[in-house]
Order: C-alpha cells, then sequence, then structure tokens
C-alpha cells in the first residue's frame, strides 16, 4: 500500500537559526510537545505568532513532498535547544519541530 504519513523531524539546517533571535520570547513560552500552527513560510505558536521560518533547502524538500500529494497535517515543538551564533557571539534558544505530513 501507499504511503499516506510521514513524520518529519527538523533539524538546524531546515530552520534558519538568524530569525530566533528576534523571537526569544515567543519561544520562551513554548514547552516540547506543543502544537504549533501551520504557517504560509513557518510555524507558529497557539496565537498564530511566527516562531519559526524555513530555510531555503526545506522549503525545496517541502515542495517535493507536496508534488507527491503530500501537505503539512499537523506540527509541534520536538526540541528546543540553544544554539550559538558565532558572528553575533550570542546564544538564543532554537525550535525544532516534529511535522506530519498526510495526503
Amino acid at each position: 500500500p501507499e504511503v499516506q504519513h510521514v513524520t518529519l523531524l527538523l533539524n538546524h539546517k531546515d530552520v534558519q537559526l538568524s530569525y530566533f533571535e528576534y523571537v526569544q520570547r515567543r519561544i520562551n513560552a513554548l514547552h516540547s510537545g506543543d502544537d504549533l500552527k501551520i504557517l504560509e513560510d513557518g510555524l507558529g505558536n497557539n496565537k498564530g505568532e511566527q516562531v519559526l521560518r524555513y530555510s531555503q533547502r526545506f522549503k525545496d524538500i517541502l515542495e517535493a513532498w507536496k508534488k507527491n500529494g503530500f501537505k503539512i497535517k499537523k506540527a509541534r515543538v520536538n526540541f528546543i535547544v540553544y544554539w550559538r551564533d558565532e558572528e553575533k557571539h550570542i546564544e538564543v534558544k532554537i525550535l525544532l519541530p516534529e511535522m506530519v505530513l498526510g495526503k
């Protein structure tokens, strides 16, 4: 039988790391397992405020899945970890979500 659902675990290469510096307050309110809203260019919290932007690499991956008839059904917080921006010498929390795609 044909696959109907796929789970994707996003990593550092799938998100715009620099964006997280601007949404720290929103990320501080999230915990692993929290549901995320599906937005045009990323994911949002339960208020619909954007907390994550997709990298171009992940947009291409997502587009390939869409061409095969899949779309994002749900997303949730998988990990919240610290990332160090070596250029700015700061550490910020970043969000690495889990997404379920379905036909």
